[in-house]
């Protein structure tokens, strides 16, 4: 384990590693916090996949005006 987070650390793989935070994690933690995707509101697997996809479709409409 003590590798990996060497190599986490040098050379290229910290440059992707840092975009990954700029990106991924980023949208993760903003869905999460802005967009009430840490507990679901509806019972259901139908209304729950209804709002996790109007949920996405505003996260790309955010990221097309930006």
């Amino acid at each position: 384990m003590d590798k990996i987070e060497y190599l986490r650390h040098i050379g290229l793989n910290r440059t992707l590693y840092r975009k990954r935070q700029e990106t991924i994690e980023h949208v993760s933690a903003d869905t999460k916090e802005k967009h009430s995707m840490r507990w679901i509101r509806y019972r259901g697997l139908k209304k729950t996949t209804l709002q996790a996809m109007l949920t996405f479709i505003v996260l790309n409409l955010k990221k097309l005006t930006h």
